[in-house]
């Protein structure tokens, strides 16, 4: 009785084991600077072009659109690293710029569903701006970030469960008149949301769970069993 307890505590406390590193295995941060992505202080510089940007992560290529590696930006004084971004009120000094190919919202496509995303998103501009984030599967956040001189930078996340995200400034007015500029770095996603715990959306048991559920029910079928003799012996 000792014997089959004890394998069965083994086989609990290694199904947790193997959980936990199934999902720490399986998180991914994606850091510009890491991925040695380097690019000008100013948009006017790419001459306002969109740079399509492909990374390399454990479950395939991550493709990123609608905005442009830049370094050290003039107008984000949060963050001096390499950030991903997209712009429009940055055009209007400039009389001779080519039609602008960046665009609002930015785009980050997985190549499968993901679980979880949060992400560090800095405000260009110098007012507060809303700004929402979305996936393909119909999860959203909304969030508002300061203006950029107050810092205009915040962490923000939500429980993602489709293959494609959106992140975008929430501008009011005509398509003449409205205006964005924000940046995106550090990508996190397949990991636990900051201070909250795994949203798994999919409802089908891991590997590690499949067998702790198993190893339950085995030590229940045996407890029953071995209750149902003592109370004949009895």
């Amino acid at each position: 009785m000792k014997r089959i307890l004890t394998l069965l505590i083994i086989i609990v406390i290694c199904s947790f084991v193997f959980l936990y590193t199934v999902h720490e295995a399986s998180a991914t941060v994606i850091n510009f600077d890491d991925q040695g992505l380097t690019g000008p202080s100013g948009f006017g510089n790419v001459g306002y072009q969109a740079q399509q940007v492909l990374i390399q992560s454990s479950t395939g290529t991550i493709e990123i659109d609608n905005g442009v590696i830049l370094s050290n930006t003039v107008s984000l004084p949060a963050d001096i690293t390499s950030v991903y971004g997209t712009c429009k009120d940055c055009m209007e000094s400039f009389l001779n710029h080519p039609p602008s190919t960046l665009d609002n919202p930015l785009h980050i496509i997985f190549p499968s569903p993901i679980n979880n995303l949060f992400l560090d998103v800095y405000n260009g501009l110098s007012q507060d701006i809303e700004y929402k984030m979305w996936d393909n599967a119909g999860n959203a956040s909304i969030f508002t970030l300061a203006q950029n001189i107050q810092g205009g930078t915040t962490q923000i996340g939500f429980a993602a469960a489709g293959s494609e995200v959106f992140i975008e400034a929430l501008t009011s007015g005509t398509a003449a008149t409205m205006r964005w500029n924000f940046y995106i770095d550090n990508i996190h996603f397949d990991e636990p949301l900051p201070g909250r715990p795994l949203l798994d959306p999919v409802a089908v048991p891991e590997p590690a769970t499949a067998i702790l559920m198993g190893a339950s029910l085995l030590g229940m079928g045996f407890m029953r069993k071995r209750s149902k003799r003592s109370n004949i012996n009895s």
